[in-house]
């Protein structure tokens, strides 16, 4: 008697449900949802889901075949729970159910400000996951103030921020932004740095009425100097103005002998910039050099001597008996460094003294003296008389001449 088997018609199998059900490979908007497949002859799978908190369910179909899909468009960073239920001809089985979460909007990573700029920092970032569309860029100083934000496209992972304050500490917050909404905001400090000032600030060059200010540049956009100077010790203080390709100056019609503290300040679009000062000191007015009293005569002498240094207007030659006598003063101009003493006595020593005058006032005068030649009369003879005049009086070459015209 041989063995008889009966086969149950499709209709006929008893609906089972699938088995081992997964969700996994959660981002911002997708869960993955995977299973084993149900025994027999299905027909297509049915997936349910929706939000745990609550929410419409929503449902789709998949072949037979198929074991796994992928649910779009959910939620960010909500829980979600998913059945799923195998669908046979004869009728649908129970399902099978599970739970995933969908990630929070992601924020970017490594957010970095440096570079800074009296007026500027540098952004710079790697990118946040999910679909980007654009990103967010607010920026403010740290201690209170005005928030400004700008937007760069979802490609962008730098950018500079322009306009700010010099010397200012400034919170940047980056926010990717999805079409679900704005990601994790991403936040980070950076500061500006200081207005500049000139380097290597040096004060050369004295005369007696001039100084040489020279400086390397500053920093930054500087729009043009200003050169400040006053005395040391006190007094008005000036101040002059170069432009900004020009690193050096030259001071003039300054006190001589006299020390003055020199300043210097970049000046930029918005503000003055830091101040960097330095000392130098004017020479002191010079006298004549190598004065020299020759070829002397019984009423004559000659006095030569070297041109005092800067810009002399003149001299005055004041010239006296050593043991007293009228003392005569005679002015020579500029140019002149020699001049010969006439209508002086024979046989008598005399001082002599040189003295330049500048615009300022007197130099350094510089004195010698010489004495003139003996009378050589026959014996016995009295040499001319000393013309009158009272000790210590003192007159000058013009009046001399006016005198002997008369």
């Amino acid at each position: 008697m041989g063995t008889q088997r009966t086969l149950l018609n499709a209709p006929d199998v008893r609906p089972e449900p699938p088995r081992n059900l997964r969700v996994f490979n959660a981002t911002i908007s997708t869960l993955t949802v995977k299973w084993d497949a149900a025994p027999g002859p299905v027909k297509n799978y049915k997936i349910t889901y929706k939000p745990i908190a609550g929410g419409e369910p929503l449902s789709l179909q998949v072949g037979g075949k198929k074991t796994n899909i992928i649910l779009q468009q959910l939620q960010p960073d909500t829980p979600y729970s998913v059945t799923v239920a195998a669908v046979y001809p004869s009728g649908v089985s129970r399902d099978i159910s599970g739970e995933g979460k969908t990630k929070p909007l992601g924020g970017v990573r490594n957010l970095q400000v440096l570079n800074p700029t009296m007026t500027t920092l540098n952004v710079r970032w790697e990118p946040a996951e999910g679909r980007i569309t654009e990103y967010k860029v607010i920026y403010a100083p740290a201690a209170g103030g005005a928030e400004s934000m700008e937007t760069v496209s979802a490609g962008t992972t730098t950018t500079i921020l322009r306009g700010l304050q010099p010397d200012t500490l400034y919170t940047v917050s980056l926010v990717p932004v999805y079409a679900e909404g704005d990601g994790k905001k991403l936040s980070e400090n950076g500061k500006t740095r200081p207005l500049g000032g000139v380097k290597n600030l040096k004060v050369t060059d004295p005369t007696m009425t001039s100084l040489n200010v020279n400086w390397d540049p500053a920093d930054g956009a500087v729009r043009l100097y200003k050169v400040f100077y006053v005395p040391s010790s006190g007094g008005r203080e000036e101040m002059e103005q170069v432009p900004a390709g020009t690193t050096s100056i030259v001071l003039r019609n300054l006190l001589p002998d006299t020390q003055y503290t020199v300043s210097v300040v970049p000046v930029y679009p918005a503000r003055e910039g830091r101040r960097q000062s330095e000392d130098g000191k004017t020479l002191p007015l010079s006298g004549v050099s190598g004065m020299r009293v020759t070829n002397p005569t019984i009423t004559t002498l000659t006095v030569n001597w070297d041109a005092a240094d800067g810009n002399v207007q003149g001299y005055r030659v004041i010239y006296v008996p050593v043991d007293g006598g009228l003392e005569i003063v005679e002015q020579l101009s500029e140019s002149t460094t020699s001049t010969v003493l006439q209508k002086l006595l024979p046989d008598t020593r005399y001082t002599i003294t040189v003295v330049p005058m500048y615009a300022e006032g007197d130099g350094p005068s510089l004195t010698d003296t010489g004495k003139t030649s003996e009378y050589p009369g026959p014996v016995g003879q009295e040499p001319p008389m000393r013309p009158p005049g009272i000790a210590g009086q003192r007159r000058s070459s013009q009046s001399e001449k006016s005198e002997e015209l008369l």
